[in-house]
């Protein structure tokens, strides 16, 4: 009973340790949705400008009347809310361009206290890209001149032995004590 619940504690703590692993990779994939947020809001700017052109309205900065109803009123409003959220999102890119490298800056530091062999898998599974896309299982094997079965083993190996102490990452006590 005493070794069942130890070997759900490894478990545990290996499963924590993946996901730590996986900080660069949810880092990298939040900062392609506020890229593409950005582009996106751009396009309703542009779209903004292009559908004030088409309506004949005069954009020469000259003041006017603001009435509720009146065209310009509405996409000068319209462009200021646009041109906001793109400033929102444009800050909100810079600090998660920040974690990004913190994330990859942390991993690479505790990969390297690894064997080489090991560290490599970790770095393709964890932080390297080929044409801009995340290493396969397939792609690592490759990589390394090896099968899959033997990629997937160093990797569970290289997690195992990683030291890392989080929140939650408790380094596992190989007397079986506790502390």
């Amino acid at each position: 009973m005493r070794d069942q619940a130890a070997n759900e504690d490894k478990a545990m703590v290996f499963a924590e340790k993946q996901k730590w692993c996986r900080r660069y990779i949810d880092a990298v994939e939040k900062e392609r949705e506020l890229l593409g947020r950005i582009k996106s809001v751009e396009l309703e700017i542009r779209q903004t400008h292009v559908d004030a052109g088409i309506s004949g309205m005069k954009i020469d900065g000259m003041p006017r009347a603001r009435r509720p109803q009146d065209p310009m009123a509405r996409y000068i409003d319209e462009l200021g809310k646009l041109q906001e959220e793109k400033e929102r999102l444009q800050k909100r890119l810079k600090e998660q361009q920040r974690q990004s490298a913190a994330a990859k800056y942390s991993l690479t530091k505790a990969f390297k206290k690894l064997p080489w062999k090991l560290e490599q898998v970790l770095l393709y599974r964890y932080i390297l890209r080929r044409n801009g896309r995340w290493y396969t299982w397939e792609m690592i094997a490759e990589e390394i001149d090896r099968d899959i079965s033997t990629a997937k083993r160093r990797h569970s190996k290289a997690i195992t032995m990683l030291n890392v102490k989080g929140p939650k990452l408790k380094a596992p006590n190989p007397s079986g004590n506790s502390r």
